[in-house]
C-alpha cells in the first residue's frame, strides 16, 4: 500500500470539514449506470435506471457492480468486474455533475477559514480528476480515496484521527 501523506497529517486546523464525494459534491450516478449497463447488455441482461443504479452506491464500484449484476439474477466475474471499473476510470465525468449550491457552499466554508477535506471510496486519481474537471479541486486541501487508506471507508472510526485536541472535524456527507 502507497501512504498518502496528506492523509496522515499529523494536525489539523481548528476548522475541518470532511466531504464523502459521491452523494454528497457529486451525483456520479448516471456515468457509473451508463458504464455498468455496458456489461448487462453484453450479457442479455436488462440495463440498469439511474434511480436503481443510485440504490446500490455507497460501497465502492467493485460492490456497486456485484449489486447490478444480482439484482439481475447474475454473478459478476472478476475480469468483467475489473473492465467495469477500468471503464468508469477512463470516462468518470461524462455525465457527472456537482450538485446545486455545492461551489458556493464551498467558496462560503473556505471563505470563513474552514480547511476542506475529502474522502472517498473512489479511487483516489479518479477523484482528484473528477473534482478539477468539474472545477472546485482547488477547494480542497486533502482528498483521500479508499485505495491508499486501509480498511475502506468508515464513519465511525475516521480515516483520520487528529492528534492536536484543537481540532473539530465535521464530517458531512
Amino acid at each position: 500500500m502507497t501512504e498518502s501523506p496528506a492523509c496522515y497529517r499529523n494536525e489539523l486546523p481548528a476548522r475541518v470539514a470532511i466531504f464523502d464525494l459521491d452523494g454528497t459534491i457529486i451525483d456520479a450516478a448516471a456515468d457509473i449506470a451508463a458504464q455498468i449497463n455496458l456489461l448487462l447488455q453484453a450479457r442479455r441482461l436488462q440495463p440498469l435506471t439511474v434511480a436503481e443504479a443510485t440504490t446500490l452506491l455507497g460501497d465502492g464500484l467493485r460492490v456497486f457492480a456485484s449489486r447490478a449484476f444480482q439484482l439481475r439474477g447474475a454473478e459478476i466475474g472478476d475480469d468483467e468486474s475489473s473492465s467495469f471499473i477500468q471503464g468508469y476510470l477512463d470516462a468518470p465525468v461524462a455525465q457527472t455533475r456537482l450538485y446545486p449550491e455545492v461551489r458556493k457552499v464551498l467558496a462560503e466554508l473556505t471563505g470563513e477559514g474552514w480547511r476542506l477535506v475529502v474522502c472517498t471510496n473512489k479511487i483516489e486519481a479518479a477523484a482528484i480528476h473528477i473534482l478539477d474537471e468539474l472545477g472546485v479541486l482547488s477547494f480542497f486541501d486533502i482528498v483521500c480515496g479508499a485505495d491508499i487508506l486501509q480498511g475502506g471507508q468508515d464513519r465511525t472510526t475516521g480515516y483520520m484521527k487528529p492528534r492536536n485536541n484543537k481540532a473539530q472535524p465535521r464530517w458531512l456527507g
